[in-house]
């Protein structure tokens, strides 16, 4: 748990530093388009929510340990292969790495299926085991 939220830390820091980037000059810089502008932006937003993602999976592990941590790892490396390559896009113009950023939304989505359907499973355990 304490991993988790140690790289939910990260993460929201990372996030908030490139968003900085991205508002004090990046365009100046890099000599950015519009459109490279909004990737560079949207990796950072991917980076910034799933921070409190992970963050949430993290406090999930009391409770239900072994999806707790598959849908963090899911976040962590979801978050990874999604916006390095479209951050890196962005600044580059290469788009060289983009393939990796299909699996890496993938992976987040199965982190975040993985977090509906153990609530899903949790629900129905419940009502089974409400006598009225």
């Amino acid at each position: 748990m304490r991993f988790w939220i140690f790289l939910a830390g990260l993460f929201g820091a990372a996030g908030i530093g490139a968003l900085a980037y991205q508002s004090h000059g990046l365009a100046q810089v890099a000599g950015m388009d519009a459109q490279r502008l909004r990737d560079f932006a949207a990796a950072a937003d991917i980076v910034r929510y799933q921070a409190l993602a992970l963050l949430g999976a993290a406090l999930l592990t009391a409770r239900m340990p072994w999806a707790a941590n598959l849908a963090a790892l899911a976040f962590a490396a979801g978050t990874f292969l999604f916006s390095s390559p479209l951050a890196a896009f962005a600044l580059t113009g290469i788009r060289r790495a983009m393939w990796l950023a299909p699996i890496g939304g993938t992976t987040l989505i199965t982190g975040w299926l993985v977090i509906a359907v153990c609530a899903l499973i949790g629900l129905l355990l419940t009502k089974s085991r409400d006598p009225s």
